[in-house]
């Protein structure tokens, strides 16, 4: 096709260019063209084969690792040299697979999160993936939208698009269908969308003019570099990573400068320094924590809950609060109309009165229009006109209706707020008070009201907003609507309570409504909990905060409202909250976690961090446990290896100083840590959730990524490896020789490590106890560790390691001893822990 500039063109041509129409394309040209123009996504620059080659290796642990390389080969270590090389390569191996695989989860959780677009194919309205989409394809567009490619506007009414990826600019722009200007810039082109907006307001029509990377869009992309986003927590586990290498290079110089002072050679010092270093390097670390985080967005996206990102899900484990939104997530959407009151009209006239005030589907009408119109049909009502005007909700005279031709004259029919209605009505006072006193009723008894009302214009009115204000309206009745709650709502409720996460529910409705129905929910036990939101405006900052943290409902809300409250819990909680339509995106903005829910549109899953795909709080209660059982693995992890790590470096630094002989020699350590490091630091990342899970209070973001007893009981089981390790070294050294003894270490160190990964699978519970868990990884994990010990014991291996034969009973009497005392040590602290936390009335894991 020849290159034209669309918006300066009209609508035919642009329509003959692509040889399309009104109707849009046939199915078999759209299939053609997908064939000829790929799919309509965007692909970022490929990164050269360099790049791709070189990545893992620009880790700072790598490089330390790849620098005691150097040291091996220098001093000629061929054993230490060929399981370095093995567990470098080993290690960049793995960090390719898990980049592919998070990129793919990612990707996959990203298709399930992308909805559709609605395109006109054959004449028909289809709806299909925006991938699909072709040059020529007509789509529509209604509020709430996301652009899904670049295109000339061919119908628009009110259509308002935010642009501001494209200009910066935060303001909408009005979208027309006539031609502007051919030098128009990007921003000037008012009768073109493109790619990456979004609707505001309105609804159109447009013919796809370009997808993928010719997008806009697309072009941009293609200019900025990719970059890799790391969550908090990876963040702060790298810089602790940092400080270690800080710590092995201080220790390395330090040892380096001890031997050379001693007299010893240069050899055999670099061998003590390359001891030294391979002992403490956590190098499966940042790798391990990348598996454990994808594992857990899995887990999340198999219970229906989709985490956009890694942030997300580190912010979703510490969630304390959730301002959930009555319609959708507490409530089902779908309202029945229970009762009525009406008394100085019919209930045929009231439910005719009922149908002319609601608004019909195909005019995008709510669900109170959808019940209201339920209501008439039961009542076999048949009013099939068509209404002049149709006035959707509008939040600033909190109304809604339709404008009807009735003869010479126009009669508005309107329904919303009770009070609103009876306050704009004409009424005695006596009528008043007992239209006032019929709203309580049916409010307390749990219902939403309406009011319905109407008045007869002469001339038509274009928005609610030009009513004139001194303008009566006649009163007719109210409508009572009951919200069901969803199906487990209330012990859902309960079980979040119990794990230190308060609900707090967020509604339209009147007071009593919100407290008969919170009541019903076990979200309010006293009326002393609802904050009535129109207070907010007469309220000074420091009032509304106590309010707001001392109430769990929040009734008669606006959307404008919503992002106030969650300013106000934001200072002691870590606040979620959900949200549907377009109004609350900056209250999904401003949460530490938005929720959506997946029937929102694009715009507002766009916004959100975590999107529900059947739309159940206990959805939420599921992202939450899996949340917490993936940062817990985590920090399993790290106990585990910082642990292992720092017994292996002080048993040889320990060694070095008291007998001048390293109890582990370098290749020895680099085996364990090889065969430890996929067979038990691995399968600690990946743990089933423990049973107390959601009975424990969450993590605080200001916690460090181990606690302090955590920290405490790293110490003492690294100084307890240390002085076993040591004393059966200097033991079996001075009564055989130094082989035999490192020997005797390597069996000991391999069974401390066991005991070790088994004791990082709980912060408090006992070991034994945790065994209740089952966990399939974990045990594999330490048969293959068992059978590796077997492997070198019984093989030519073990002389490559530097391992020599030695007696049966030595072996396995000190490293039952070892095991039985690390144990021992362990439950104690374990024992204590638990005594400090059952004092403060806290649950454990």
């Amino acid at each position: 096709m020849v290159l034209m500039l669309y918006h300066s063109h009209t609508i035919d041509e642009v329509f003959d260019e692509f040889k399309t129409g009104e109707k849009g394309l046939h199915q078999i040209y759209a299939e053609a063209r997908l064939t000829q123009h790929g799919q309509n996504h965007l692909k970022l620059t490929r990164r050269s084969l360099w790049q791709i080659i070189i990545e893992p290796f620009a880790d700072v642990l790598m490089l330390v690792l790849l620098a005691t390389l150097a040291l091996s080969i220098v001093s000629a270590q061929y054993s230490t040299i060929i399981l370095l090389a093995l567990i470098i390569s080993l290690n960049a191996a793995l960090r390719y697979i898990q980049g592919v695989s998070e990129e793919r989860t990612l990707r996959k959780l990203e298709h399930q999160a992308t909805g559709h677009a609605t395109v006109r194919r054959d004449g028909i309205e289809v709806k299909i993936n925006p991938i699909e989409l072709v040059p020529g394809d007509v789509v529509v567009l209604r509020q709430g939208d996301r652009v899904p490619a670049d295109g000339r506007v061919i119908h628009a009414l009110q259509l308002h698009v935010n642009e501001l990826q494209l200009s910066g600019e935060p303001d909408p722009v009005a979208k027309h269908n006539k031609p502007v200007h051919s030098e128009s810039s990007v921003y000037e082109r008012t009768n073109m969308v493109y790619r990456g907006s979004y609707i505001t307001t309105g609804s159109g029509q447009f013919v796809v003019t370009a997808t993928g990377n010719k997008t806009e869009y697309g072009k941009i992309t293609q200019k900025v570099s990719r970059i890799a986003k790391r969550s908090t927590l990876q963040q702060r586990i790298n810089n602790l990573t940092h400080a270690i290498v800080i710590l092995i290079l201080i220790a390395a110089i330090l040892l380096l400068l001890l031997g050379l002072a001693e007299g010893m050679s240069l050899e055999e010092t670099l061998r003590y320094v390359t001891a030294i270093t391979a002992a403490s390097i956590p190098v499966i670390l940042p790798v391990a924590v990348a598996i454990a985080i994808t594992q857990g967005l899995r887990n999340m996206a198999q219970h229906q809950a989709l985490a956009r990102n890694m942030q997300a899900l580190e912010f979703i484990s510490m969630i304390s609060t959730i301002l959930a939104d009555k319609t959708g997530v507490l409530t089902r959407e779908s309202l029945g109309v229970s009762s009525s009151w009406h008394p100085n009209y019919s209930d045929r006239v009231f439910v005719e009165y009922c149908h002319r005030a609601a608004i019909s589907q195909t005019q995008e009408g709510d669900e109170i229009d959808r019940s209201l119109l339920r209501y008439e049909k039961s009542q076999d009502s048949s009013i099939l006109q068509i209404p002049a005007r149709v006035f959707g909700f509008e939040r600033t005279v909190g109304l809604s209706g339709n404008l009807w031709h009735n003869g010479a004259q126009y009669e508005l029919v309107l329904k919303g707020a009770p009070e609103k209605i009876i306050r704009m009505s004409e009424l005695s006072d006596a009528e008043r008070e007992q239209a006032t006193h019929s709203v309580h009723k049916l409010a307390s008894e749990g219902h939403q009201v309406l009011a319905v009302a109407y008045t007869e214009l002469r001339q038509p009115i274009s928005q609610l907003t030009k009513l004139p204000k001194r303008h009566s309206l006649k009163f007719v009745g109210l409508i009572a609507l009951e919200s069901k709650p969803l199906p487990g709502s209330k012990q859902t409720v309960a079980k979040l309570a119990l794990g230190g996460v308060s609900v707090r529910m967020i509604t339209g409705d009147h007071v009593e409504t919100a407290y008969s129905l919170s009541r019903r929910l076990g979200i309010a036990s006293s009326r002393q909990e609802i904050f009535d939101t129109r207070k907010l405006a007469i309220m000074q900052d420091g009032e509304v905060s106590r309010a707001v943290m001392h109430s769990t409902v929040f009734a008669r809300a606006a959307h404008n409202q919503k992002h106030i409250l969650i300013a106000k819990l934001r200072r002691h909680s870590v606040v979620a909250a959900t949200g549907s339509s377009a109004d609350d995106i900056p209250a999904l903005l401003q949460a530490h976690v938005g929720i959506s829910t997946g029937h929102s549109s694009l715009l507002v899953r766009d916004a959100s961090d975590l999107i529900l795909l059947d739309d159940r709080l206990a959805t939420v209660a599921e992202a939450i446990k899996w949340s917490r059982t993936t940062l817990g693995n985590i920090r399993r992890m790290l106990l585990y290896l910082m642990t292992v790590n720092i017994g292996e470096m002080a048993i040889v630094a320990g060694s070095l100083v008291i007998v001048m002989a390293p109890a582990l020699l370098p290749a020895q350590i680099l085996w364990i840590n090889l065969v430890t490091s996929f067979g038990l630091a691995l399968p600690l990342g990946l743990e089933p959730h423990s049973r107390n899970i959601m009975k424990r209070k969450p993590v605080s973001p200001r916690t460090s990524v181990l606690p302090r007893y955590l920290i405490v009981r790293m110490c003492i089981l690294a100084a307890s490896m240390t002085v076993l390790s040591v004393g059966a070294f200097i033991h079996f050294e001075s009564s055989y020789s130094s082989a035999y003894a490192q020997t005797i270490v390597f069996y000991m160190f391999v069974a401390m490590q066991i005991v070790s990964a088994l004791s990082a699978r709980s912060d408090h519970t006992s070991t034994l106890v945790r065994f209740r868990t089952f966990s399939p990884l974990i045990y594999i994990g330490i048969g293959f560790t068992l059978l590796t010990q077997l492997l070198i014991t019984f093989t030519p291996l073990g002389g490559w390691l530097g391992l020599i034969k030695v007696d049966v009973y030595d072996a396995a009497t000190t490293s039952a001893f070892a095991f039985g005392c690390l144990l021992l040590i362990s439950e104690l602290l374990k024992l204590y822990s638990r005594h400090a936390v059952r004092k403060k009335g806290r649950s454990y894991e």
